[in-house]
């Protein structure tokens, strides 16, 4: 069983959100410290971390993209931090499911479309593949059922 909601960035385009939903986001609320850890790596090892695929670079990637998503590009600043861990407490663990829901179908929606606007850039069009998380098309941000255990 699945939510289905309307893509708001793409009208006409639907998103699937699994029921089980509210149990990964719980998952990704405990892996924060995890994602700090990740993001004061350096530029290098953060690409290497993601590129060695499995669980964890499936879950940072969950990570860059609510990140992304909320509006926290510098978490560096521990005062930073904390606002991010209040904001995705906000709006995907502290909300009813349904809601927490619909909030992770936008953010799939919104990143979807960042995703094909950069591709339609022609400016971008250069971008080397792995580059940047937007642009590597070998991460399919969509996928769901990725066992988070």
């Amino acid at each position: 069983m699945a939510w289905r909601f309307r893509d708001r960035y793409m009208p006409g385009e639907i998103i699937i959100i699994p029921f089980d939903i509210t149990q990964k986001l719980h998952k990704l609320n405990e892996t924060l410290d995890a994602y700090r850890w990740y993001e004061l790596l350096p530029a290098k090892e953060r690409e290497k971390t993601i590129g060695d695929g499995g669980i964890l670079a499936d879950i940072l990637t969950k990570h860059v993209m609510c990140c992304y998503y909320i509006g926290w590009f510098d978490i560096e600043d521990d005062e930073a931090f904390e606002n991010y861990k209040k904001d995705f407490r906000k709006l995907f663990i502290d909300p009813h499911p349904a809601f927490a829901a619909c909030r992770f179908a936008a953010c799939l929606g919104f990143i979807r479309h960042q995703r094909k606007l950069i591709e339609q850039c022609e400016f971008l069009s250069s971008v080397q593949e792995g580059d940047s998380i937007l642009t590597n098309k070998s991460i399919n941000i969509e996928n769901q059922s990725v066992p988070w255990d």
